[in-house]
C-alpha cells in the first residue's frame, strides 16, 4: 500500500480557486466547505477531503486515485 505520508500534506480548503475536475476540481462524495482539510494527489491532482483520500489509501485500494484510477505511486 501506499503511505499517506508520500502524499503532500493537507491544506484548507478554498472554493473561490477551484478550478473544476479537469483542473483539480473536488470529487468527494459530500461536498468540500472552505477550510475543510484536503489532500491533492500530484498525480492526477484531483481534491479530495483529506480523511477520505486517507481512508482510500490505508483501507481500501492503497494505490489509485478514487476517480480517475491515476496511480499515486509514481514506481
Amino acid at each position: 500500500m501506499l503511505p499517506v505520508e508520500t502524499l503532500p500534506m493537507a491544506f484548507a480548503y478554498d472554493g473561490s480557486s477551484d478550478d473544476g475536475p479537469h483542473g483539480g476540481g473536488a470529487v468527494c462524495l459530500g461536498a468540500l466547505r472552505d477550510r475543510e482539510m484536503v489532500r491533492r494527489p500530484p498525480m492526477c491532482m484531483h481534491v479530495y477531503h483529506a480523511e477520505c483520500i486517507d481512508r482510500w489509501l490505508l483501507v481500501v485500494n492503497g494505490r489509485t486515485c478514487p476517480l480517475c484510477q491515476s496511480k499515486l505511486d509514481p514506481c
